[in-house]
């Protein structure tokens, strides 16, 4: 019997694509190798390359493609592939969402061991480009040029238009390399430049960083104008009725429009607890505490982050909301004595990591009537939940909201009930 040649670096496979995983890429096989391919859709008949070859699978890149989805659409950016910020601008978007929930829905069957879960039709955004309310752009002081790290390395990847950013953000970006070309002082010594558009005013707070000196300049750039700012205020923004300090500084969810949607759907499952007490851990600046106070419960938010701390104590503050309290503590390794206090529900909106299983255990031990999670990350999302649902809790809800089209990322409520 002939023994099959060994694959090598740079072969070229054909292959059947399955599906799509969680980070974006075509899961396929090759034989019992396992192999994954980026740009691709489900169904899709393609040639790939061979990139590299780890133990366990092979990493590979489209060369052509013999039978395209009738999902496939022109990507609206030139240079989509260079940057690797938008992982899905070949798919359509009803697509995009079809697929978002099917990678959901095979993580919590797989991890947290959910049999056929109902989840929720995702809730599209309404806007597919432009939606994005703050970037970090990268600076290349010697090379003249603004944009972003191509994925996976430290190559700048000059951007003088991004398709997912805000218009008024992609107006400061032109002016930021106008700038550039005149003046290089400007951005002497810098690494990156963050931006961060203000709904309400429609003015970008603009801060222009060195890393190793840890200096931060602060501008202000208005909509029509071609020169920045020097900044030193404070800038508010209006979200439903409560007026929230921004800063460069501190997280905010980038699709402003999908947030007003989560906090509405976090009060509605936290309804039956308007007079209960509720713990909001990593809290952040206060983007649900504040409204679940509002709306009559009592809640204490921790989050390690002193700078969104800092933000919560003023938000609770400058809108005259006194049922809120906010702890900086690192939530995976705070001390026990928070956690032996009593509450009726408890808010998580951990970062892409999730939890730790002594953070998940600690909730159990208080044992709260009510659960909802909020997690970008269906995977650590899953495993979470199963130690919950180990424990004894239902799930009753989950919803998918599509605060990132374009990408793989996918943003989860899960409701748990006792």
């Amino acid at each position: 019997m002939t023994e099959k040649p060994a694959i090598r670096e740079g072969d070229n496979l054909q292959l059947h694509i399955e599906k799509l995983v969680y980070g974006g890429e075509g899961l396929a096989h090759h034989g019992s190798q396992v192999c994954f391919v980026k740009e691709v859709i489900p169904d899709e008949e393609i040639i790939a390359t061979v990139d590299t070859i780890k133990r366990q699978y092979l990493r590979t890149s489209l060369c052509e493609n013999v039978t395209p989805s009738a999902h496939r659409i022109i990507p609206l950016c030139p240079i989509v592939k260079d940057c690797g910020g938008c992982q899905w601008q070949h798919i359509d978007y009803n697509y995009q969402l079809y697929l978002k929930t099917q990678i959901l829905k095979e993580s919590l069957e797989r991890i947290a061991g959910l049999q056929d879960p109902i989840i929720r039709a995702p809730i599209a955004s309404p806007s597919q480009f432009n939606y994005r309310y703050r970037t970090t752009l990268k600076v290349e002081e010697a090379l003249l040029s603004i944009g972003f790290f191509k994925e996976k390395t430290h190559e700048l990847v000059p951007v003088r238009h991004c398709a997912l950013l805000a218009p008024s953000l992609n107006e400061a970006l032109k002016t930021c390399w106008q700038m550039l070309e005149v003046n290089t002082d400007l951005f002497k010594d810098s690494d990156e430049i963050q931006m961060l558009l203000i709904h309400e005013s429609s003015q970008i707070m603009l801060s222009i960083i060195n890393n190793s000196m840890r200096r931060e300049d602060k501008y202000l750039f208005t909509q029509g104008s071609q020169a920045l700012t020097p900044y030193s205020g404070i800038a508010l923004e209006i979200i439903y009725d409560l007026r929230f300090k921004r800063d460069t500084e501190s997280f905010y969810q980038v699709n402003y429009q999908q947030n007003l949607k989560m906090i509405t759907l976090v009060c509605e499952y936290f309804y039956n607890l308007k007079k209960g007490r509720i713990l909001d851990l990593y809290c952040g600046c206060g983007n649900f505490s504040l409204f679940l106070a509002k709306e009559g419960a009592e809640v204490t938010g921790v989050d390690s982050n002193r700078f969104a701390i800092k933000e919560a104590e003023y938000n609770a503050d400058s809108n005259g909301i006194k049922k809120c309290r906010f702890i900086k503590a690192d939530v995976n390794t705070m001390s026990d004595k928070l956690f032996r206090k009593k509450f009726n529900g408890i808010l998580l909106n951990p970062p892409r990591g999730g939890c730790s299983k002594n953070t998940m255990m600690k909730i159990v031990d208080i044992n709260p009537s009510t659960i909802v999670y909020v997690s970008c990350d269906p995977t650590t999302l899953a495993r979470d939940l199963s130690v919950l649902i180990s424990s004894g809790y239902v799930v009753d809800e989950i919803q998918p909201i599509d605060m990132f089209p374009q990408t793989y990322h996918i943003e989860t409520i899960v409701k748990l009930t006792r």
